[in-house]
């Protein structure tokens, strides 16, 4: 029964993770009462059901995967998700599952000739894969393995069309044409095809990848919560003392990054709310409305764009960058 029990009250955690996001919600009545009803009628659709405590194996032993629930979650009729809060609650779901993305190799002798072909695909090495079937597998969650040999065989060429950009869903009859085409000659920065504009991407550019930026060191995304740079947890500061930490930043007036004390103290003000940081720097607070007033004020928000094999993070400039 531990597996039942445990998804059981994964479901109800990932429930209460989704709870505030009031698009799919609304803004009143209880977002955690429709926010659970809602988990468990897209586990349905992938064959998982409440009550039913061998189809929770489906999770927990690798069989269903993180692109066949997003598909779920995300795509189709509403109501659905972003990524990101999908990614949220996979995270919960999904916990001890296995991580390979690549088919197992195991026989049953109940294959068709499909079916057998693709596991043969997953044990050969990806610099053997046909370029559709490299495009196939080809997602922001994919093998370092696939994702470097596709940008091999790409050489440093935006090859890549979405279909869904939001989702990160992959056109691939266009992106191997494009592939077989970049081979020969140069490719437009857009691609048209029956009256829809595609834009294409590097590979290794996932536009519906969105990264949050350090607020005290511009060009450096933080990875759960942490800043590698200025070695600060921002876990708990809200946008707006994010925003304002930005600014004061910028305007030279927030500690190096070697003086740790310091920089935790103003961390820890930002995470008692901007009227805090108002506190500490006045100074700051009028920038910070004037640049409010014309909707200036730094987003710390950064898709993912490789350009010429090196990341482009920081919209607006690297400021005062002080070690």
């Amino acid at each position: 029964m531990s597996t039942h029990i445990n998804l059981v009250e994964k479901v109800v955690k990932a429930a209460e993770t989704i709870s505030g996001y009031s698009k799919l919600f609304g803004p009143e009545g209880s977002e955690y009462g429709k926010s659970l009803p809602f988990i468990w009628k897209n586990l349905e659709k992938l064959g998982i059901f409440e009550n039913n405590e061998k189809s929770h194996f489906l999770i927990e032993e690798g069989f269903c995967k993180e692109g066949d629930a997003r598909a779920v979650f995300c795509e189709g009729d509403p109501p659905v998700i972003p990524v990101p809060w999908f990614r949220k609650i996979w995270a919960i779901l999904s916990d001890g599952q296995p991580t390979s993305t690549e088919i197992s190799g195991t026989f049953t002798g109940k294959e068709n000739l499909k079916e057998l072909a693709q596991i043969m695909v997953g044990q050969r090495p990806a610099s053997q894969w046909r370029d559709e079937d490299l495009i196939k597998a080809y997602n922001v969650d994919c093998s370092s393995e696939i994702l470097d040999e596709l940008a091999k065989r790409a050489d440093g060429r935006a090859v890549v069309a979405f279909s869904n950009e939001s989702t990160g869903t992959v056109d691939v009859e266009i992106t191997k044409e494009l592939l077989r085409q970049s081979r020969r000659r140069p490719l437009p920065k857009i691609y048209k095809k029956d009256g829809k504009a595609y834009k294409l991407h590097l590979v290794g550019d996932f536009p519906s990848e969105i990264y949050e930026e350090s607020p005290l060191a511009p060009g450096q995304f933080l990875f759960n919560g942490n800043c590698e740079v200025c070695g600060m947890d921002f876990t708990g500061v809200s946008k707006e003392a994010r925003q304002f930490l930005r600014v004061a930043y910028n305007e030279g007036v927030t500690p190096k990054n070697s003086d740790r004390i310091s920089l935790g103290m103003l961390v820890a003000a930002a995470k008692s709310g901007i009227a805090e940081l108002r506190n500490v720097f006045p100074d700051v607070g009028i920038k910070y409305d004037e640049l409010a007033k014309t909707d200036e004020l730094p987003s710390l928000k950064s898709v993912n764009s490789n350009q010429n094999g090196t990341t482009q993070s920081d919209p607006f400039g690297k400021g005062n960058i002080r070690y």
